[in-house]
């Protein structure tokens, strides 16, 4: 399980809000600049299942289980290279059979960032069916301030 420790910002029904500093653990991560930019304030604002009633304020610990992390970085990191990578070998090993005056590496560039902007649709599909599901959300496994 990997857990973040923050507060509560606001409660809608089931889920918490919770604003969390990155922590130690960010540090060693390639990608700890994409939370700053999406959270806009050096803050992340995690969803998760409020499950054990936190309230507006309280110190909270988060948890997503290891599987779920790693699942969804395949998807996000993964998907659109191996996309490029298939759309580029695609593209040039059609390209000698559509008798276009074009060389077959533009339609290999073609074919592949083709590809890429079809994954990145997909990315979006499959986040959002993958964070639907229960098991693969956050959940507040502890309120530190009672």
């Amino acid at each position: 399980m990997l857990e973040e420790e923050g507060r509560v910002t606001s409660v809608d029904g089931v889920y918490a809000f919770v604003a969390a500093q990155p922590s130690s653990s960010c540090e060693g991560c390639s990608q700890k600049g994409a939370c700053h930019v999406l959270g806009g304030s050096g803050e992340m604002i995690i969803k998760a299942c409020n499950d054990v009633g936190a309230e507006v304020g309280d110190r909270v610990v988060v948890a997503i289980s290891s599987k779920t992390f790693f699942k969804a970085s395949a998807v996000i990191y993964l998907l659109p290279v191996a996309a490029l990578i298939v759309g580029g070998i695609l593209g040039k090993s059609i390209a000698p059979h559509l008798n276009l005056n074009i060389q077959a590496e533009a339609v290999s560039a073609i074919f592949g960032f083709t590809s890429l902007v079809i994954s990145f649709i997909a990315v979006r599909l499959l986040s959002t069916k993958i964070g639907e599901s229960k098991a693969n959300q956050a959940v507040v496994i502890k309120v530190l301030n009672a």
